[in-house]
Order: C-alpha cells, then structure tokens, then sequence
C-alpha cells in the first residue's frame, strides 16, 4: 500500500511534525520533516537523503566528556564514501586547532593541493617555512623578492636564462666576487633610472 498523503504526527505553536511523500499532485519524496516556528528545518529525503536548515547560528559540541582521553582520537568523523565534499561560505572560513594536516592521498594525476586566490596569500611562523618537492618552481608576473636579515643561501648551479646582468649579478656574489657584485648591483641601479 503507497501513502500519498501527509500524515501531521505533532503540531503546536513550537513546532510541526509530518511524515509522508506528500498529495498526489505534489509528491516530494519526503519521509520525515520536523519544522519549527523559527523556521528551522530537518528533513529525511525517499533517496537516502538528509537536509537540515538553520536560520540562526548552529553549534556542534562533542566528545565534552571522554571517558579516556586518546593521543589520536577521533571525536568527529565525516565520511564522504562517494561524491565531494563541498563548503560554501559567504563569510570566512577558520580552521583552528593543536596542529593542522591537509592530506591529498590520490594516485597521479590526482593527489594535488590547490590553493587559489583573489588576493594575497600570507604564511606566517616563527618557526621555519619549509618547501620541498621533486621540483620547486617559482613563476611571478612582476618581481620576486627574496629578503633575509641574515644570509640568503643559494645552493646549485646557476642556469643562464635570464638578463645577462641579473645572472652575472648572482654569480658573482656566489662566487665571492665582492667587487662585480658591487659593480652589478650600480650597473642594475643606473638602469632603472
């Protein structure tokens, strides 16, 4: 026997219950939906699915009171078995805790971290920034500065593909050669003039 109408399982000024597909005319595939006078909505869907609306702020606390606490721990899990998992937000997005790991375990072509901008994008430690990989490359559209209160270190060979006097630059002051690199840096100077 198919239900095809809306079955009212409570309704009082807080709140409503119902449960059922809907008319014939308007069947939704609903099963069960609990709507408050807020406007606050949950909803379990024929397929499987689950929508839940909140108009206010919605907060989620758990694991308030472990009964052992565990080094790894897993006090909230969301698994994604098929599909993305995607977060839209018209304000800003803050990941905060002890330490922070984005992993990306996919086998190439897959496997990438991207992160796109708008604006600018700010690393900042008090620690050390360590970038390491198969091949590092740097591509800028203008300048790329690179300024150090201590020693800059440029460790490999140095490849001529660039202007003359950028490389002669670079190469002199790894090789030492205090004076042309002096000699360089007034050369690049009376040329921006």
């Amino acid at each position: 026997m198919k239900i095809k109408r809306t079955y009212r399982l409570l309704d009082n000024p807080f709140a409503t219950i119902f449960t059922g597909p809907g008319t014939d005319k308007h069947e939704t595939g609903r099963q069960l939906t609990t709507w408050t006078r807020a406007g606050n909505c949950d909803t379990h869907w024929q397929n499987g699915g689950h929508t839940r609306i909140t108009n206010g702020p919605s907060m989620e606390v758990t694991n308030a009171k472990p009964a052992q606490v565990l080094e790894e721990g897993v006090s909230k899990l969301i698994k994604c078995e098929n599909g993305d998992f995607v977060v839209l937000c018209d304000g800003n997005i803050k990941f905060k805790g002890k330490n922070i790991i984005f992993e990306a375990e996919g086998i190439s072509p897959n496997g990438n971290i991207d992160i796109v901008s708008n604006g600018n994008i700010t690393m900042v430690t008090n620690e050390t920034v360590r970038i390491q990989g198969g091949e590092v490359q740097i591509a800028a559209e203008k300048d790329v500065v690179c300024d150090a209160n201590g020693f800059l270190y440029m460790i490999g060979d140095m490849k001529n593909a660039g202007h003359p006097s950028i490389v002669g630059t670079i190469s002199s002051f790894l090789g030492g050669g205090w004076a042309g690199l002096l000699e360089g840096v007034s050369n690049q100077i009376r040329g921006l003039r």
